[in-house]
């Protein structure tokens, strides 16, 4: 994968929607599940949460680290990112251009 790839992946974990604090994974019911997947067209990463509590999106303007998550998926990366506020756990879909990731 290259650099710019790995920095876009790396910013999207740091910067990823916040649902709660502490983090969700760091509950005693909390669970992170990553998952991916290569079809011709995308691969797809799914971040989903589950186990914390309930989830409400909010309502304040997109900070920096959104908006440059945002911007280096859909640019760098030719992606897109969708975030379902389901009340049980967020889910955040990345579609990434497989070839953003050929070295």
């Amino acid at each position: 994968m290259p650099k710019s790839c790995r920095v876009c992946f790396s910013a999207f974990v740091a910067q990823k929607p916040p649902v709660s604090f502490p983090p969700i994974a760091a509950l005693p019911t909390g669970l992170v599940d990553v998952s991916c997947s290569a079809r011709d067209d995308a691969v797809t990463v799914v971040w989903t949460e589950r186990g914390g509590p309930p989830v409400v999106q909010s309502t304040a303007p997109a900070g920096y680290g959104t908006r440059l998550v945002e911007r280096s998926i859909t640019s760098a990366l030719r992606g897109s990112i969708q975030c379902d506020w389901a009340e049980d756990g967020l889910v955040v879909t990345l579609k990434i251009d497989p070839e953003r990731l050929a070295v």
